[in-house]
């Protein structure tokens, strides 16, 4: 059975990073110390938080300069089409529909709808409304430096919504899902860029925006290797935040120096080094008090695996395999796929098992997805299917015939972004597995 659903509603809230590198979750107004860089904050309520730590870009002042033609204090009025404080610019194709709601009643404002509103300890009085379901021409643009933290507090109107975080240069997306409850959502500049904010789903609320600076931190390492003796010179360490930048260091006479943001937890990893794996501690928490990190190496038995991709077509852009043993084992797969020639090759760690899959292409399904290797290199090709879809049923009430002959429907799932679905009628409609949203046009 399918569930569909309706639309979702956003708020925008922020982690914070002190100047010892450790992150406040529950009260961004307290930190003890000031950064080495202030932290920029958009509150829209106005709020003046500690200004030896922050820049508040958003005053009483600053906010009723929007509408300098009304009394300070007005309520009933909408937020303009664009506006600028700082690093943040507001966007929108309406001058008559997205609102200023907050309690605070120096403000001029909408009304007071959902304010204040609570933010684990911490309640906030006021947000920036969007009147539109799923806009893409209303938005925040942020000019941000490269390893900045985004930081949003932020809810959505009808329980689910879906915030992008798009570097304008790169076109490089992060999504993350909100709620009408309020949610947290933390995004990370990899680049210095501008980087466009807008919900993709529902009418969002922004409460308040927060741009945490880097505090960046030197340490070095050294490798053990009395497992690995043979291990060529010349091999990397790869360390990966949780936003998926990495940062690669050389190594010289198996040590390291290397300098990373802190306030950050990392995965580590080998590059250059096939065949050679981590036994130590493969992730490591940087602060501003961290001088070291050493590690130890061990040589694998590895074989070759290698086959045809076929059933995916043009999706073989789209995938990337894992190959996930069934019992623990601190050597990673790196599959290699050739998507012109439907090949791939991937070393394997002897007397293991592998099960395989595949991300990326959600719509399809890979049957015969598991190889064991016993000494020897082998051949398996991988054959996809797509998924099973179901007929759903309309029924397109209060509609003319005229109308609903025009009608256009668009299917969103709700658990699998950028998987979405588009009918030019009423019939005929197939869906696989999952939990959608419905968008109707025409």
């Amino acid at each position: 059975m399918k569930r569909i659903t309706s639309f979702l509603f956003v708020i925008l809230l922020a982690t914070l990073t002190t100047a010892s590198g450790q992150k406040n979750k529950n009260n961004v107004a307290k930190l003890d110390s000031p950064p080495v860089q202030k932290i920029d904050v958009w509150d829209f309520g106005a709020a003046e938080l500690n200004t030896d730590i922050y820049n508040n870009n958003l005053t009483v002042s600053v906010i009723n300069a929007w509408l300098p033609d009304v009394e300070a204090g007005t309520t009933g009025k909408n937020v303009p089409m664009t506006w600028t404080a700082g690093a943040l610019t507001w966007t929108s194709t309406s001058a008559t529909s997205d609102r200023l709601r907050t309690s605070n009643t120096a403000l001029t404002r909408y009304d007071a709808n959902s304010s204040p509103f609570a933010f684990g300890s911490e309640t906030l009085t006021g947000a920036l409304y969007v009147n539109a379901s799923a806009s893409l021409t209303r938005y925040f643009s942020i000019a941000a430096n490269e390893d900045d933290e985004v930081t949003i507090y932020c809810k959505s109107q009808n329980a689910s919504g879906t915030i992008n975080f798009v570097n304008t240069t790169t076109s490089d997306t992060d999504t993350k899902y909100s709620s009408s409850s309020g949610t947290i959502l933390k995004f990370f500049a990899k680049t210095a860029a501008s980087y466009k904010i807008y919900d993709s789903q529902d009418k969002p609320y922004y409460y308040r925006i927060v741009k945490t600076p880097s505090t960046y931190q030197p340490f070095t390492g050294t490798f053990d290797i009395t497992e690995a003796a043979d291990i060529p010179a010349g091999y990397k360490i790869v360390f990966t935040n949780s936003y998926g930048k990495s940062w690669t260091f050389s190594t010289t006479s198996n040590s390291y120096s290397a300098t990373l943001p802190a306030g950050f937890t990392y995965s580590v990893s080998l590059q250059d080094a096939n065949g050679y794996i981590i036994t130590s501690s493969k992730s490591v928490e940087i602060t501003t008090s961290t001088t070291s990190f050493d590690l130890s190496l061990k040589k694998v038995d590895l074989y070759t695996v290698s086959g045809s991709i076929t059933g995916l077509e043009a999706a073989i852009s789209d995938m990337n395999l894992v190959f996930t043993p069934t019992v623990g084992s601190t050597y990673i797969p790196n599959p290699v796929v050739n998507t012109n020639a439907g090949t791939y090759s991937v070393d394997l760690e002897n007397g293991f098992t592998y099960t395989i899959s595949a991300t990326g292409i959600n719509d399809y399904y890979l049957a015969d997805n598991t190889i064991e290797i016993a000494g020897a290199a082998a051949t398996k090709d991988l054959v996809f299917a797509t998924k099973p879809t179901y007929a759903i049923t309309i029924t397109a009430t209060g509609l003319t015939s005229e109308q609903a002959s025009k009608l256009h429907l668009k299917f969103a799932n709700l658990n699998e972004a950028g998987y979405n679905y588009s009918f030019s009628s009423t019939a005929n409609i197939m869906l696989r597995n999952g939990v959608y949203s419905v968008t109707a046009s025409g």
